[in-house]
């Protein structure tokens, strides 16, 4: 059985919808699946879900290349970008770490004070340029992998989560008992539609 990859931030891993997340253990019931999970069933393949909540452009090709000898012919390769409002710097021991200064959404993650203003002074005033460096990275790649009989598709985090709620959030489907704009079970269902809608007619996002 080929695999199913999916590469992104927390909006590919599903956050909120695992096992031992409060939404998951209030609401799920039989039935209640990951658009990633719903995707890689449509496509008979076995999904392997590569997703980290707060992830950079930096990581998510990181993670990408450091897995290309592990596609196989055949499998899928689904990558979304995310924010350039984040970077990557590391721990003491290595580890690494995705620092986000996000204004639009009031969120801060990971920073120390030359990080976080590198962010405000140098990226969010070239967000688009930063962007277009990563989503150019990231088609050529694909395209590789394609002319190696691996499918692929690439999705932008402004086509189904940024500016939040362009979906119906956990928030909104709990009417508030849970802040978190990440996606609802009914928002899986719809982006899990709309990718197999894009596989289906095997449409390029970028």
């Amino acid at each position: 059985m080929n695999t199913c990859w999916f590469f992104g931030d927390s909006f590919t891993r599903g956050e909120g919808c695992n096992k031992g997340e409060r939404y998951y253990e209030l609401t799920y019931k039989e039935g209640c699946k990951r658009w990633t999970e719903i995707v890689s069933e449509y496509l008979g393949c076995v999904e392997k879900n590569c997703g980290w909540g707060g992830n950079s452009n930096q990581h998510i090709l990181h993670e990408l290349i450091c897995n290309i000898n592990n596609f196989k012919e055949n499998d899928w390769v689904i990558v979304g970008d995310t924010r350039a409002h984040r970077i990557v710097r590391f721990e003491e021991d290595g580890s690494v770490l995705n620092v986000i200064n996000d204004l639009d959404v009031n969120y801060q993650r990971n920073g120390n004070i030359a990080s976080l203003n590198f962010i405000m002074d140098e990226i969010v005033p070239n967000e688009k340029y930063h962007l277009e460096y990563y989503q150019k990275m990231f088609a050529s790649l694909l395209d590789f992998l394609k002319s190696k009989n691996i499918n692929t598709l690439y999705w932008k985090h402004t086509d189904y989560w940024y500016p939040l709620h362009k979906m119906e959030s956990i928030t909104q489907a709990t009417k508030g008992n849970i802040r978190d704009g990440h996606y609802s079970w009914k928002s899986h269902k719809t982006k899990a539609n709309l990718i197999i809608s894009k596989i289906s007619n095997t449409i390029k996002l970028i």
